[in-house]
């Protein structure tokens, strides 16, 4: 391994561990506690592939937006399934950017907020792992090329 790629390397592995401890101390809680409670019965479920799902209520323009658990949980994907969601009632903790934290289904919890924070626990561990398997590939590689013939 050259020089150059073991500083590239340890540059990469140093940034991404920048990104995964800024995860664990971010702003985010903050918004989760700004939630606000919504109610209503849904009017349209929208589930592409590879985008979130979102959901319309009757009475309100607004679209919010949905963790992938939701599409998981039931099936949205399925234009038949999605189809028999429109009518159910819904209860809803959303923050102020339309992000759904929290879903009651016909008063059937599909997500929590608890949920939500042990997702991103688990992201920002993964953030903090790969760095470290990253500086033990540089480490390792440049032992081993310094190793005398």
């Amino acid at each position: 391994m050259t020089k150059s790629a073991q500083i590239i390397g340890i540059l990469s592995a140093l940034f991404i561990l920048i990104i995964g401890g800024n995860l664990f101390v971010s702003t985010d809680s903050l918004s989760i506690e700004e939630t606000t409670l919504v109610e209503g019965v849904i009017a349209t479920v929208d589930c592409p592939r590879k985008y979130s799902s979102t959901l319309t209520l009757e009475g309100d323009s607004s679209k919010y937006y949905l963790a992938k658990e939701f599409r998981e949980i039931t099936h949205c994907h399925d234009k038949n399934m999605s189809i028999s969601l429109i009518g159910q009632s819904v209860n809803m903790a959303v923050n102020l950017k339309k992000k759904v934290y929290s879903l009651k289904l016909n008063n059937r919890e599909i997500y929590s907020i608890d949920d939500y924070k042990a997702n991103k626990l688990m992201s920002s561990k993964v953030l903090i792992l790969i760095p470290l398997i990253l500086f033990s590939l540089v480490w390792y590689k440049g032992k081993k090329q310094n190793k005398p013939i």
